[in-house]
């Protein structure tokens, strides 16, 4: 399945959810001991949907290990968070590096808590973090076939490179 670009100026984003953010204890940096709990929440994002490959717990865990070791572009881990209610990871985005630029790699919700601005908190914070780092574009990959996350990328202002 080919992939449509969309990238952004990285500048401090104007989303309403940067208030929202301060003193948001339930969004936490992303880390390495977090690799189980983001491939089951892929894995359960995934599940269903255009994205789905059939991929197995295992395939989901070992997507994360190369992930978070850098086999597909530097993990930025400063830039990659999580938002969690209670011990269960609900959100995350994962930023890494992709052709010099950064990537949002995977921005994933559990299907119970989506449509409820898991999504755009994260991106705003993952900009604001690649805005923080000196950072002037961020990149993403989707597949055309993903409406809904057509939509959440395009009203955060990406689009396609000219």
């Amino acid at each position: 399945m080919s992939r449509l670009r969309l990238e952004r100026l990285v500048e401090r984003p104007d989303f309403h959810v940067l208030e929202a953010l301060a003193g948001d204890s339930e969004l936490l940096k992303l880390g390495l001991d977090d690799e189980l709990d983001l491939s089951r929440l892929m894995l359960a994002a995934y599940r269903g949907g255009v994205d789905d490959e059939g991929e197995t717990e295992a395939d989901a865990l070992a997507l994360v290990r190369d992930t978070f070791d850098g086999r597909v572009g530097p993990f930025l881990p400063h830039c990659s968070f999580a938002r969690w209610r209670g011990r269960e990871m609900v959100a995350a985005v994962v930023v890494t590096v992709f052709q010099a630029m950064p990537m949002i790699a995977f921005c994933v919700t559990a299907p119970a808590h989506q449509r409820q601005g898991h999504g755009e908190a994260l991106i705003a914070a993952a900009i604001t973090a690649l805005d923080e780092a000196g950072w002037a574009k961020v990149q993403l990959f989707v597949n055309p076939l993903n409406e809904r996350a057509l939509r959440l990328y395009r009203r955060l202002g990406f689009c396609e490179p000219a």
